[in-house]
């Protein structure tokens, strides 16, 4: 049987039966909505909407699941746009999905007073992608998700935990920043791959039977905790600048993790005396340099979160990029401009700015003419905290060029707002192999 499709608006429209945008729901029936859906797709536009808590209580199958999407408010596209669901600080637990074989994108939970989204008894086998829960008391309770595969989904800026019980899921490239707890509290036989815990309390506690694999660790007082049950692993993370990388006490095998300016690489005690790590390596500037040489490679863990490397003003600065593309709401993004860039004997471009304010990370533009500052010619994502970088790479992959010319630029970004600067600098690619110019910085920019 083919899905059909509702629809919603924060107004409504027309008759408000919600066969069409013509005749769309409005926010107030939306929790209604939600409880009735059979083999069908609530559509609702990327906008802010302040409703009570909602039920998502339909019951899907898994030949005829149910579905909740925001899709953009012009196109009616699906591209990512989010709908933003405001508890206003009045809303305890805004979303709770307890329907079965259920689908949500597009959705973003703001200011509540308890968990923003909550996904529990009788959930199983949904697919939650690209939805955030950020500045809420708690982000996600995941304990009794069933089966669920969780992708590109984000926890940032909660009092509490960020992704809390997680049970039974797969996350993938999920971020968990800025919470005052755990960023990912796994609870069993959960999985996480190339996700990203930064800035947290603790950036992973894990129990039984959980795994840890291809994650970036980064910045947490303690990156990874084994103090329930046990028996997990911490597979090809990424440890770097984390007071402690890993903490345990109970049982855990932890290899080939690459560990980078953490205060202490391991904690052992308890049970897990006897668990050492095998085959670990600390990441020297050597270590990087030969990452970075062979383009992260199958051999030197995954390209799509690799950690690279190069030093400025004789300090080694680990970068990771490309993020999650999806990014918490905020303010319009502001940021000052380039303040140093060079070229490097290795064949590449080192860029210093000056911190922004009101933005989640940093998009690095290149191009061989003027930019246009199009999404096509980014070429790096450098998370907030790192305003230090260096690049080897144009906006579609390749090696830079002997006898080019390259325009390169610096923005500031938050969920899709990026900051009005359009400083551009020229830097030309000349002669032998690592001889590079600054030619020219233009009038206005940084210098």
């Amino acid at each position: 049987m083919a899905v059909s499709f509702l629809y919603a608006t924060v107004a409504g429209a027309g008759g408000k039966t919600g066969a069409d945008w013509a005749n769309a729901y409005d926010q107030t029936q939306i929790d209604a909505a939600l409880s009735a859906l059979s083999n069908q797709v609530l559509l609702i536009e990327a906008d802010t909407y302040t409703t009570a808590a909602l039920t998502y209580s339909a019951t899907g199958t898994l030949a005829n699941p149910v579905g909740l999407i925001a899709v953009n408010k012009t196109t009616h596209i699906d591209d990512g746009s989010r709908a933003i669901f405001d508890g206003q600080s009045s809303v305890a637990n805004m979303l709770t999905c307890t329907a079965p074989y259920a689908i949500m994108g597009n959705i973003s939970v703001i200011n509540c007073t308890g968990i923003g989204i909550i996904v529990t008894s009788g959930s199983v086998g949904g697919l939650i992608y690209n939805c955030l829960s950020q500045s809420n008391n708690s982000g996600w309770f995941l304990q009794t998700a069933v089966y669920y595969t969780i992708i590109s989904c984000g926890a940032v800026s909660n009092t509490t935990t960020g992704f809390d019980n997680i049970g039974t899921c797969t996350m993938l490239g999920c971020y968990a920043y800025n919470n005052g707890t755990d960023g990912f509290e796994m609870y069993d036989i959960a999985t996480l791959l190339r996700c990203i815990a930064h800035n947290n309390t603790t950036g992973v506690e894990g129990r039984r039977y959980d795994n840890i694999l291809h994650c970036i660790i980064d910045g947490n007082t303690t990156g990874i905790t084994s103090t329930l049950f046990g028996s997990m692993a911490a597979f090809f993370n990424k440890g770097t600048n984390n007071t402690t990388f890993l903490s345990a006490s109970k049982p855990i095998h932890a290899d080939w993790n690459f560990l980078f300016n953490n205060g202490t690489d391991y904690t052992w005690t308890g049970e897990n005396s006897e668990y050492k790590t095998l085959n670990d390596v600390a990441m020297t500037a050597h270590f990087f340099e030969d990452l970075a040489n062979d383009d992260f490679n199958s051999t030197s863990l995954d390209e799509s979160v690799g950690i690279a490397w190069d030093k400025i003003d004789g300090t080694t600065i680990p970068y990771l990029s490309p993020m999650p593309y999806v990014y918490p709401t905020g303010a319009t993004p502001t940021y000052a401009g380039l303040t140093h860039i060079e070229a490097n004997s290795k064949g590449g471009f080192e860029l210093a700015w000056t911190a922004g304010t009101n933005l989640t990370h940093y998009e690095i533009y290149i191009s061989t003419s003027s930019l246009s500052w199009a999404t096509s010619e980014i070429c790096a994502a450098i998370p907030l905290g790192l305003d230090k970088t260096a690049i080897y790479k144009d906006a579609s992959g390749n090696d830079l060029q002997h006898g080019t010319d390259y325009y390169v630029g610096v923005r500031g970004f938050n969920d899709g707002s990026r900051d009005s600067n359009t400083a551009e600098l020229i830097l030309g690619l000349k002669g032998s192999a690592g001889s590079f110019v600054v030619r020219q910085a233009p009038t206005g920019g940084p210098f």
